[in-house]
Parts: structure tokens; sequence; C-alpha cells
């Protein structure tokens, strides 16, 4: 039951209250022989009563008020709570999304990752294809060579006997001595021969085991490295690295290889940008590490290879000496390159301390192929993270520009609204003070029994006019 029902409901009882007080008084008034106090005891047994449906029907209206109440409480709770619901199934909604994009962006990032070691182990496995294929044909000329020269030997001792069979029996006994010595000289010449061959032949066997062998691999080091700036890095080429680059314009010398990095100096007026350069140098001592490579595990191969590292340590030297110079805007290291990553291994694992002795004595870093491609990429990425900052701030520099003419604009329209506000109060205040007279003119013209101007006509008349 609605309060509006309670209400009419109760108007109507004290309607009817009030009809029954009106009915039972006129009955009295008829009936004039009661008493008066038997009137007065009916009449305050009638207020009695109608004050308690009064109050009863009160009291039910508070209830249902109450209840309407309660019930509006518990409305507003539930849409609250629904209200609470959907935002919480909004907020778990963005943190799904987040978790999903975070999920996609790590993805991504795993498939760069994987996608540039593949890179790597192709063009390492590309390299090795390239240096087994050229050691193949070299053999394979080789071999040819010799097999052609042990045919022409075979051929013109076949033709020096063929001679001596036919000659045996026309010449004299002193003639065929010669012959004979002459056959021997020729064997002999030709024993010589292939002495030497077989020589060239052991020493190209012992050049494929070089090239053959994954300990050996990039013997040929600015080669190797030539083709790593050239399949990996190709479109940075004159930009970010430079081959044969002359620090001293004056000199000849050159280093094989030179990164172009950037250098900020702070100044007095500012931070001022300027080149700066990291020379790489290939250096592999073939020799001794063959030496070492070659023995087995002893003593002897401990002193090898003592003496390789010794020798490493010597072109260390002659590359800081020759390449690190800041009067050639070079950096205060330098980069020497070992082509053989096997080869940087074993001297990281068999004297860990040695490759950082190098750089703090000599500041020279010695780089494996993996570990320089990793050192070139984040050259590259720094280059590239530079240019972009150098862009922002152009930008920046452009939007603070803009703000500023912006806000001068605006300052200089809050100005003139400024005047315009000042002219249209003295504008009206004129207006009062003409009101003012022309009321006063009007009301001296009524007591002259003049003809009276309308101040609102002639206002619209004067706006007719402007437009």
């Amino acid at each position: 039951m609605s309060i509006a029902i309670l209400i009419v409901l109760l108007f109507l009882v004290l309607i009817g209250i009030a009809t029954l007080i009106i009915l039972i008084h006129n009955s009295f008034k008829k009936h004039k022989n009661i008493k008066e106090d038997n009137l007065n005891v009916l009449f305050d047994s009638l207020n009695t009563q109608v004050k308690n449906i009064i109050l009863e029907n009160l009291n039910i209206l508070k209830d249902e008020i109450n209840k309407n109440n309660i019930e509006n409480e518990d409305r507003r709770n539930e849409k609250f709570d629904e209200l609470k619901k959907i935002i919480n199934n909004n907020l778990e909604g963005q943190k799904t999304k987040f978790t999903e994009l975070n999920e996609n962006n790590t993805n991504k990032f795993s498939e760069l990752k994987e996608s540039l070691n593949d890179n790597f182990t192709k063009l390492k496995d590309n390299i090795a294809d390239q240096n087994n294929k050229a050691n193949e044909v070299l053999v394979n000329k080789i071999e040819a060579k010799i097999t052609d020269i042990d045919k022409k030997n075979n051929e013109w001792f076949e033709n020096i006997k063929k001679k001596i069979d036919e000659h045996f029996e026309d010449k004299l006994t002193k003639h065929i001595k010669e012959q004979f010595q002459n056959i021997k000289t020729s064997m002999d010449e030709m024993n010589k021969g292939m002495t030497q061959f077989e020589t060239v032949q052991q020493s190209v066997i012992d050049l494929n085991k070089v090239f053959k062998s994954n300990k050996n691999i990039g013997t040929y080091g600015e080669f190797s490295l030539s083709q790593i700036f050239e399949h990996v890095f190709s479109d940075l080429k004159d930009k970010l690295w430079f081959e044969q680059y002359a620090l001293d314009p004056s000199s000849s010398e050159k280093v094989d290889f030179a990164i172009k990095s950037i250098s900020v100096k702070e100044e007095k007026n500012g931070p001022i940008e300027q080149d700066i350069i990291i020379p790489i140098d290939s250096k592999f001592p073939l020799e001794s590490w063959r030496a070492y490579d070659e023995k087995e595990n002893g003593s002897e191969k401990s002193r090898l290879f003592k003496e390789f590292k010794n020798n490493i340590t010597e072109k260390a030297k002659s590359i800081s000496t020759k390449y690190v110079k800041a009067s050639n805007n070079t950096t205060p290291w330098a980069i020497m390159y070992l082509p053989a990553e096997t080869i940087y291994l074993e001297l990281i694992k068999n004297d860990p301390q040695f490759v950082q002795n190098i750089f703090h004595n000599h500041k020279i870093f010695i780089l494996g192929p993996t570990s320089i491609m990793a050192f070139i990429y984040n050259f590259s990425m720094q280059k590239e993270a530079h240019n972009i900052s150098k862009q922002i701030d152009k930008i920046r520099d452009l939007f603070v520009g803009v703000q500023d003419t912006y806000f001068k604009l605006t300052k200089s329209i809050n100005e003139s609204i400024k005047g315009v506000d000042g002219a249209r109060k003295k504008l009206l205040t004129a207006q009062s003070h003409s009101d003012a007279v022309m009321n006063k003119i009007n009301k001296q013209a009524k007591e002259l029994s003049l003809e009276k101007k309308d101040i609102e006509r002639i206002k619209l008349e004067a706006s007719d006019d402007e437009k």
C-alpha cells in the first residue's frame, strides 16, 4: 500500500469522524432532556476514540513510510552493488586486455630474439660453407695440378725409354752410357720435383686441416669481419662503419674497420656533439695458435698457450700504439677482433682474467664474431636512439614555442575583453545618466503640459537605425 493511499484513507476517516461528531451533536440538541454531564462524557469518549484512530493510522502511515524507506534503501544498495559489479567487470576486462597486450609484446620480443639468433647462425654457417667450398676448390686444383705433372713426367719417362729402345741397337756403348747418365740425371730431377710437389701437397693438406677445424675457423680475420659488416649491417656502411679507415688524413696508415659514434661534450654554452672513432683491427697469431692446438695435454701445451697469449699481448700493444690517439678523435680504447669463436672461448676458458688484463693495461677489447656483432648492434641502436631523441627535442621546442604564442594570444584576448567590458560599463553609466535626465525633462514637460518623449521608443528607433 502506497503512502498516498494511506493519506487518502486517513483523510476519509477524519471526515467520517467529523461527520459523526456533527450528527451526534445535532442529535443531542434535539434531545434537550439529556444531561450536560453525560454529553461531556460522551464527547470525551468520542474524542479519545478519534485520537486513538488517528494515532493508529499515523502509526500505520509511519510504518509504511519506514517500510518504503527500507525498500528504497535496499533498492539503492542493489543498484550500488550492480554498479560496483559493472565497475569491477570493467576493471577485470581492462586488466585482461593489459595482460594480453603484455604477453603479445613478450611474444614479439621472443620472436625478434629468435630471428636474430637464426640470422647469426645462418651467417656463421654461410661463412663456414664458403670457407669449406674455397678449401675444396683449392685442394682440387692442387691435386689436379699434381696429377697433371705426374702424368707429364710419366709420359716424358716413357718417351725417353722408347727412344732408348729404338736406338739401343744402333748406338755405341759410349752413347748408351751417356743416355743412361742423362736418364739418371732426369730421374734425379724428377724425384726432386716429386719431392717438392709432395711437400706442397702436404702443406695444402695442413692448410685444409686449418680451414676445416672448428677451432681454427676464421684464419682470414679481415675477410670474416668484412662479411659480418656486409651481411648484417650493409645499410650502415659509410654511415656507422667504415672499411680501411684513415684515422690521420696526413698518414697512409689505415685501420681495418672503424665505427663512428657521437660524443657529447659539456661546454659553458651547453653540450656540444662531436664525432668519435672506434678503431677495430683484426689480429690472429696463426703459427703460435697452431703450435698450441696440435700439442697434446702437458707442460709443453701450457708453455705454448703462454706464448700464444704473449703474442696476443704484443699485437694488443701494437694496436693501442698505432690507433688509440686522442688527436685523431678516437676513443681511449680500441677493439682487437679474433675471427674464430672457439679460439676466443678457449682464451677465456683457460685464463678468464687475461682479456680483462689486456683492457686494463693496454685499453684493448678482445672480441669474437658473436660478441662483436652484439657490440655493433648495440652501437647502431644507440645511434638510432640518439637521432630519435634529437627529433623529440625539436618537437618539444616547437610545442613550447606554440604554447608560449598561445599564452600571449590568450592574454591579449583577455585584455581586449576587459577593455570592451570597461567601455560597455561606461556606456551603460552614460545611458543611465541620459535616462535620468530624460525622465526629469518628461516630468517637467508634463507639468508644463508639453509632449512627453518615450525613452524606450527612442532606444528602439536608435537600435533600428544602427541595423
